[in-house]
C-alpha cells in the first residue's frame, strides 16, 4: 500500500519542482493540489481495474478516496460533508447502489466436452486366474 502512495506522490513532486512550484518556492499549494489530483486519478484507475474484483473493492476505493481528498466534497452542505468524509458512509452507499445497478448472477461452471463415452457405472468382468 505504501508503494502505491509513493509511486503516486513522487512523480507529482518531481513535475511540480520542474515547473517551478515545488519545495523551496514561496507557495506550495499548487504542488499539494497536484499530489491530491494524482491520488484522485490513481483512485479512478483503481476503480477501473477493480471492476473485475467486485463491488466491495470499488466501494472501498471510493470511501478511501473521499477520506483522503475531502476537498472533493467542498460544494456539499456542512452536514453532508461531515458524513461523506468519514469514508464508511460513502463506501456503504456505493456498495448498495452497485448491488442494485449491476446484475450479479453466479457463473455456472462449464461442463467439459467428452469426446469419448465412458460409463463408469458398468462393472468390469472378474479376471479369472489360475487357481492352485
Amino acid at each position: 500500500m505504501l508503494a502505491m502512495f509513493v509511486s503516486n506522490v513522487i512523480p507529482a513532486i518531481i513535475v511540480a519542482g520542474a515547473a517551478g512550484f515545488g519545495f523551496g518556492s514561496a507557495d506550495i499549494s499548487d504542488m499539494i493540489y497536484m499530489i491530491r489530483m494524482s491520488m484522485v486519478f490513481a483512485g479512478i484507475a483503481t476503480l477501473i481495474q477493480a471492476i473485475g474484483m467486485g463491488m466491495v473493492a470499488i466501494a472501498l476505493s471510493v470511501g478511501l478516496g473521499l477520506q483522503l481528498e475531502p476537498g472533493a466534497l467542498q460544494h456539499l452542505p456542512a452536514t453532508a460533508k461531515v458524513l461523506m468524509t468519514s469514508g464508511l458512509l460513502p463506501a456503504a452507499l456505493i456498495a448498495i447502489l452497485l448491488n442494485i445497478v449491476i446484475p450479479h448472477e453466479p457463473e455456472e461452471p462449464e461442463e467439459p466436452e467428452d469426446d469419448f463415452d465412458m460409463d463408469v457405472a458398468t462393472p468390469m468382468p472378474p479376471v479369472s486366474g489360475s487357481e492352485s
